[in-house]
């Protein structure tokens, strides 16, 4: 198709010196083209690419015209000082934006959208000006309104002009406007973020999303060209979608956009946003109700649409992958995987469907092709943060530790502030530290048997304790000195959430972190690591004790360097243990490294079997069955001073873990009786007198989270097993044991509270 362009030479006699009346004549021929299919108009012929002065005055002029109501517009009161964006490729800034418009920071292509469409109104007038072109690349796709009407039948336009679309702040209609003059607005990936939050629409909607996603596929069908540089293009922006295809990697493109009001483009008929639904679909009209029985299927029609579309465009990349995504979407993950499959091989360099391919190949176990694909996504971009965490987690789990660790601490130089939301202004932010120090990332089996990637060694999680969606969320990787010398290129933050847990293995990150916070002593905070620092177990066993009716074993910390097992056996000795006695690597949790070692050969065995160049903890054990022959460990949180009762678990096993739940527990109902007991009547259940013993070890810890493990001895005192910030939270159990849900709940509900209230400065959201 051909495109619309102005000749700056055919309406001015002198580019660098323009009259007002030839600025007039441009802008006017500028604005007849915008209100007229096709909506957008290329202008050439302006001299200095790099200067803004003539786009500006021409942008003004455009913007002056009346409102369709005849109201005359000050261009300048509307839109202040006019201001531009400078859009190049900027890895930086597309890895920290956390949008759905970071693509366009990237060499990658970008699918037809509206601009500022999150905005209740969204601009009218947006200006792309080419300062230096991409010799390849980088084609300019126009799909105006009327392309879009034509290629999809009435029934989807009358949906798809129902207020129910996230975007933004707001729902809204993707296609408003008189009939004969419909507007549009529409950013699938703007969409699919708010989803992500939590807001929810019908089947029926997506499949109308899918239809017009359909029609989008085929570029080929709309407007595409190749800005030079000099071109400036003026586009309606409520009239006309638009995209662009990709562009080398090593691109020096460079293109100035503005971003205007422009009344008189506007529709006479507006359409205000309605307040987002976040938790449930919108209710459909009682029309609709009657009409859904005739409808299809609710996922078979999405999956059909999808379908339908992959096979009339078998060679068509972007069909094969959204195909894949809505079968991954649905479990239907064996033909998942043969559309990812497909739509690499049809564009391999494509590093979005990489590494949906790669994820979708570790969550199903298949690691030696998911470690390939990986490496593929990091030949693509080096500097890739998911691929890179991926690909180190797959490294450590074959064997590779020292490439793992090697590519980690690579990705945590380039990447030391991640977002890990959809950033919206009006939430407050965490802003949550995290220490890679002697942490990986390795692969974790899902309850459902799925795998994942995961950093493992000194957090505590906030997945189950904090609700994503209230706040925006950025987590700051403590990588050596790093957190020294970056205050100044962080992003605003209303609250720290400090998730290192574990002294042992996070020494040096805590101290970094007790120096960050020290200077932003004025924002709130979650444990500062100071106090961490003091609850590794040999420091609990000395402090702790002092406390009446407070016991926790005695604990010391050895070398065990590998060269004589008489020297380690005889510090054990000086301490004053004997056997038995627990040996276990400090730093570890859940049980891993600890052995019970009942003589001096089973010491030496064990020493034999660990691991050399590390520290270990001696602890003394205490037989402390019940005279039932059970083993019995509860735990409770305490979050922002309150105590909220977590378990009560019985084990023929002097080592208890929450999963041991289904071995005693299971088949015996007095037990889940007892822990009933205690999770409805915490206090009632240790009495008053112990309940102030734990008051006080709140008091010691200072900490504003963390949770103790202990049991009551016969003489009715508390024997404390741990009592740090590195614990667990999670709902694994739930299925099996439902009445723990709710308290579980109470504890993610209070966590969530205290950082809201505190980030917020005491104002909560409804």
């Amino acid at each position: 198709m051909s495109v619309s362009r102005l000749q700056v030479q055919d309406h001015l006699a002198d580019a660098s010196q323009v009259s007002e009346a030839e600025l007039r004549e441009l802008a006017t021929a500028v604005h007849v083209a915008l209100k007229r299919y096709p909506h957008y108009v290329v202008v050439s012929g302006f001299q200095k690419t790099e200067e803004r002065d003539h786009v500006v005055d021409l942008a003004d002029a455009v913007c002056g015209f009346p409102a369709p109501d005849g109201t005359p517009v000050d261009s300048a009161k509307l839109n202040g000082k006019i201001s531009f964006t400078k859009v190049r490729i900027d890895s930086k800034k597309a890895s920290l934006s956390g949008s759905a418009t970071h693509y366009s920071r990237t060499h990658m292509p970008l699918a037809p959208h509206t601009d500022s469409s999150y905005k209740d109104e969204p601009h009218e007038l947006v200006i792309f000006q080419m300062v230096v072109s991409d010799a390849e690349g980088g084609n300019s796709i126009m799909v105006p309104v009327e392309d879009i009407l034509s290629r999809i039948d009435e029934e989807t336009v009358d949906r798809l002009r129902r207020p129910v679309y996230p975007l933004g702040q707001g729902i809204h209609p993707i296609l408003w406007g008189e009939p004969d003059d419909s507007q549009i607005r529409y950013y699938r990936n703007q969409i699919d973020h708010s989803l992500e939050d939590g807001v929810a629409l019908t089947e029926h909607d997506l499949a109308a999303l899918a239809k017009l996603d359909q029609v989008l596929a085929d570029t080929e069908a709309f407007h595409s060209f190749h800005l030079e540089s000099g071109d400036v293009l003026f586009m309606n922006n409520r009239k006309v979608l638009h995209g662009r295809s990709g562009f080398a990697a090593d691109s020096d493109r460079l293109m100035y956009r503005y971003r205007l009001f422009a009344p008189s483009l506007r529709s006479n008929r507006q359409v205000k946003a309605v307040a987002p639904q976040p938790t449930a679909p919108a209710k459909p009209a009682k029309s609709d109700v009657e009409r859904m029985p005739e409808e299809p299927a609710d996922k078979d029609a999405v999956l059909e649409i999808l379908r339908a579309r992959a096979a009339e465009q078998p060679d068509r990349a972007e069909a094969q992958f959204r195909l894949g995504m809505e079968l991954d979407r649905q479990d239907e993950v064996e033909d998942a995987l043969t559309h990812y499959r497909r739509a690499v091989e049809l564009k391999p360099d494509d590093a979005r469907y990489l590494e949906h391919y790669g994820d979708l190949l570790l969550h199903l176990g298949h690691f030696e092709e998911a470690t390939e694909v990986f490496r593929r996504c990091l030949e693509i971009d080096p500097d890739g943060y998911d691929p890179g965490l991926a690909l180190s987690s797959l490294l450590r789990e074959s064997g590779q530790t020292d490439e793992a660790a090697a590519l980690l601490s690579r990705v945590m130089r380039k990447h030391p502030v991640v977002p890990h939301s959809k950033m919206k202004a009006e939430r407050p932010t965490i802003l949550r530290l995290r220490g890679v120090e002697r942490s990986a990332y390795g692969i974790w089996e899902r309850p459902d048997g799925r795998f994942e990637y995961l950093l493992r060694g000194g957090h505590f999680s906030i997945r189950d304790l904090v609700h994503r969606p209230r706040f925006n969320l950025y987590v700051l990787n403590v990588h050596g000195s790093n957190l020294d010398d970056m205050d100044s290129t962080l992003p605003g933050f209303d609250i720290i959430v400090n998730t290192m847990a574990c002294p042992d293995l996070k020494r040096d990150s805590l101290l970094a972190a007790a120096r960050f916070v020290d200077r932003h002593s004025e924002v709130p905070l979650v444990n500062h690591p100071r106090r961490v620092l003091e609850t590794g177990r040999d420091r609990n066993h000395h402090r702790l004790n002092v406390l009446e009716g407070v016991g926790f074993p005695k604990t010391e910390r050895l070398w065990w360097d590998g060269r004589s097992a008489d020297d380690f056996i005889k510090e054990i000795e000086g301490f004053g243990f004997s056997y038995p006695l627990i040996l276990r690597r400090a730093g570890t949790q859940t049980g891993t490294s600890i052995g019970l070692v009942r003589d001096e050969s089973k010491l030496r065995r064990y020493l034999d079997r660990n691991p050399t160049g590390a520290e270990y903890y001696c602890i003394e054990y205490r037989d402390i069955r019940r005279r039932d022959g059970l083993y019995n460990k509860m735990r409770v949180f305490c979050i922002d001073g309150r105590y909220y009762p977590v378990a009560n678990l019985l084990h023929d096993s002097w080592q208890i873990h929450s999963g041991d739940r289904y071995s005693v527990m299971a088949d015996n109902p007095w037990t889940q009786e007892r822990e009933k007991a205690y999770l409805g009547d915490f206090v009632g259940y240790i009495g008053e007198q112990n309940f102030n013993r734990l008051r006080r070890i709140r008091d010691l810890l200072g900490l504003d989270f963390f949770g103790i493990d202990y049991t009551i001895l016969d003489d009715g005192s508390l024997f404390i097993f741990e009592a740090n910030a590195a614990m667990r939270h999670n709902y694994d159990h739930v299925r099996r044991f439902p009445y723990t849900g709710p308290y579980l709940k109470r504890i993610s509900r209070a966590f969530h509270r205290m950082v809201e209230e505190r980030a917020t400065g005491g104002q909560r959201s409804n």
